[in-house]
């Protein structure tokens, strides 16, 4: 067991080289992934393993700032083709996935602004329409109400009847 266990070590020892080239080439073609998945293949027994925890770190930045760009791209994407509830909703969640270590993190802040004003005044608008129809509905009613009254008023008759009371009982 121990045996094999040495075996492995050595293979990671060895193949480093091969394993930052790797790695290299996967921060090239912007996969950070791949590239954090074979420095996290390296066992934390292997002499190589502190190096691959430096080459590590500023992968996982990349990897942050990339992602956040994407998800900043798609958040502005969905706001601009339906700037209204819904897509300040689709929007916020993309926002929220953004890690706030990203170079995205404060172009989101922005657009969370924006989206916010955008339905303040929306919001405003809505409540003000909205009192408006309730207002005129009311007049509305009112003046149906009213003419329903005259319209009764004139249908009414004019005649007076007069009566005369007598005390024959």
């Amino acid at each position: 067991m121990n045996e094999a266990h040495e075996s492995i070590i050595n293979y990671y020892d060895e193949s480093f080289p091969s394993i930052k080239l790797q790695v290299r080439d996967a921060e090239l073609h912007q996969d950070y992934q791949r590239a954090l998945w074979l420095l996290s293949l390296v066992p934390s027994c292997s002499s190589k393993y502190q190096k691959s925890s430096e080459l590590a770190i500023p992968l996982i930045k990349k990897h942050f700032d990339k992602q956040g760009e994407s998800l900043l791209l798609a958040a502005k994407t969905s706001w601009a083709s339906t700037p209204n509830r819904q897509g300040a909703e689709y929007a916020l969640e993309y926002i929220r996935q953004i890690d706030p270590s990203s170079k995205a993190f404060p172009a989101a802040q922005e657009l969370i602004k924006e989206i916010k004003d955008k339905n303040i005044a929306d919001l405003d608008f809505e409540y003000h329409y909205k009192y408006e129809t309730e207002l005129a509905l009311q007049n509305s009613a009112l003046e149906v109400a009213r003419s329903i009254g005259v319209a009764y008023g004139k249908g009414q008759k004019t005649d007076i009847n007069i009566f005369e009371f007598t005390n024959n009982f």
